[in-house]
């Protein structure tokens, strides 16, 4: 249904005022925002429907923005448009759950049509007349600043650093998407060959990992206070009490001195005392709790320190300090984040696929002594094994 619109574009007068819209896809499941540069007739706070491919009407609200760029050309480099939004932030963070660095890598399509093909009108139809839509990724953010944020877009074809084929082989950094492959997941959704699974499966108890390949244990495991000895297997627990303090961040984004609390497992039978300079004697260790609606979760300065909860077997991590009994949705965002990382190096893959469950304390962790019986997934560190 182009070809209309473009006979109308062609004509001297095509008694029809011309109707930009943007649609900006703001999430990983194709959620969109629907907004154009001004109403209609110089009323600037009226909304407009028009359909989108499959005739569903889609209302767009206005809102400030501005772009330039757009051109097309048949030679030369692709055009790399910039689009200026007023920096309502924290009007935008309210739909798309975060922050404008979230948006880098969404894609922006930019519609163009004329007032009577538009709902309501006498044009409408199913589906729409419209000139060919322009289609552009979000590449950088170019500048911001308390007035407003500037995007640069890039065309699908046009993405500094983007390789065909996509997979990219480096020595010693899995590709794999992590737990993509597990048997939990059904047959036709996985992806890729990591089946690393929780070894811990025991009622709500489930092994976890950061992203600087240390475990996250369950409250099953119980931390005694470090008096000089350790036992090999068993976990301790200090606490550093620094002239600075050690700091929360609360709820509010205020400061709050605090004492740190450290956990960790003796690798060793060892009188040393635990520090992560230690990699001999001593593993540093995390612990999560069982979500409760009622818990206070708390963010520190030190964001390693940020608390974990588990919640229906997905483990989260708190970004901002969560009162008790007014909690955030468990959800990527500004609020919590996903708790269970893969650090993507062989040593990451043999910390997971290693591990077993020790008999005491519940819930605890070891590395298995006899590596010869564990395999690691076929293809995940491609060039990694060296020929000889």
């Amino acid at each position: 249904m182009t070809n209309e619109a473009i006979q109308d574009a062609q004509k001297q007068d095509p008694g029809s005022a011309l109707v930009i819209l943007y649609e900006l896809e703001y999430n990983s499941v194709g959620d969109k925002l629907y907004f154009s540069p001004s109403g209609l007739n110089d009323d600037v706070v009226s909304e407009i429907q028009f359909r989108d491919s499959a005739g569903v009407a889609q209302t767009y609200v206005p809102f400030p923005i501005s772009a330039e760029g757009f051109d097309i050309s048949s030679d030369g480099s692709y055009s790399r448009p910039s689009v200026k939004i007023a920096n309502l932030e924290n009007t935008i963070r309210t739909v798309i759950n975060s922050d404008f660095e979230s948006l880098i890598g969404r894609r922006l399509t930019r519609r163009t049509t004329f007032q009577r093909y538009l709902v309501g009108e006498s044009g409408d139809s199913n589906p729409p007349v419209e000139l060919p839509k322009q289609v552009y990724i979000i590449d950088r953010i170019k500048s911001k600043n308390v007035l407003q944020v500037e995007f640069e877009l890039s065309t699908p074809f046009d993405l500094a650093g983007i390789q065909l084929p996509r997979r990219v082989i480096v020595g010693g950094a899995c590709p794999f998407k992590y737990k993509a492959a597990q048997t939990s997941i059904d047959f036709h959704d996985r992806v890729g060959g990591c089946d690393w699974e929780a070894k811990f499966r025991k009622t709500n108890d489930s092994l976890f990992m950061t992203r600087n390949d240390e475990y996250i244990l369950p409250p099953t495991v119980t931390f005694t206070a470090w008096a000089g000895t350790a036992t090999a297997g068993d976990y301790y627990s200090t606490v550093d009490i620094t002239p600075e303090g050690f700091y929360k961040v609360t709820s509010s984004g205020v400061l709050q001195a605090a004492n740190r609390t450290n956990y960790w497992q003796a690798l060793t039978a060892t009188t040393s005392t635990p520090s992560d300079s230690d990699k001999t004697n001593w593993r540093r260790v995390w612990g999560y709790q069982t979500y409760s609606s009622s818990g206070q979760y708390d963010a520190y300065k030190d964001s390693r320190f940020n608390e974990y909860v588990l919640e229906s077997g997905e483990l989260w991590q708190v970004k901002i300090s969560q009162d008790s009994n007014n909690h955030q949705a468990r959800e990527e965002g500004p609020y919590w984040t996903g708790g269970d990382v893969c650090g993507k190096t062989l040593a990451s893959c043999r910390l997971r696929f290693y591990a077993k469950q020790q008999t005491s304390p519940a819930g605890g962790v070891e590395v298995s002594p006899n590596k010869s019986q564990v395999s690691l997934p076929f293809g995940g560190f491609p060039g990694s094994l060296q020929k000889r």
